[in-house]
């Protein structure tokens, strides 16, 4: 019993040690701005929105990845050809991360699609008070087979 006690208290100790902060109404509303560009993305690509996708990107993004086991890069002008306008996928998203300091933020992300799983990692910077994607890497898992990658 004495063990379970003590166990129960490390346990509260390291709760209250990692326990967020209260935010201000400024970090909240940074926040916000934050998920709704990753919002943006997910939304975008689920719907095949091309503008909202567009409106989520840094123009001059590079979504960085590995293949195979060898690095690759694929800038996002040729990642939004790519995309079917109007065409709708049956995935689900998630956001599973954010985190920000001053202008410079992180968010992750999880695409499912039934055949694969995407971790994503999106980096953001705050440009003209706008929050953009400027490098996304990622990783994915095909749970049809055995192989995992970037793309």
């Amino acid at each position: 019993m004495n063990q379970i006690l003590r166990s129960l208290l490390m346990l509260v100790t390291v709760a209250a040690l990692v326990a967020p902060a209260s935010l201000s109404a400024a970090d909240e509303a940074e926040l916000a701005a934050i998920e709704q560009t990753a919002r943006d993305y997910l939304e975008g690509g689920t719907n095949g929105d091309v503008d909202r996708l567009r409106r989520a990107f840094h123009s001059s993004c590079v979504l960085k990845f590995t293949r195979h086991g060898a690095y690759q890069e694929w800038p996002v002008q040729d990642y939004l050809a790519r995309i079917r306008p109007g065409r709708r996928s049956q995935r689900s998203t998630h956001i599973l991360f954010m985190d920000f300091a001053g202008s410079c933020a992180v968010v992750k992300v999880r695409i499912d699609d039934g055949e694969r799983t995407f971790i994503d990692f999106l980096s953001l910077l705050k440009i003209d008070e706008e929050w953009k994607i400027v490098g996304k890497i990622f990783y994915r898992q095909d749970l049809n087979s055995a192989t995992s990658g970037g793309d």
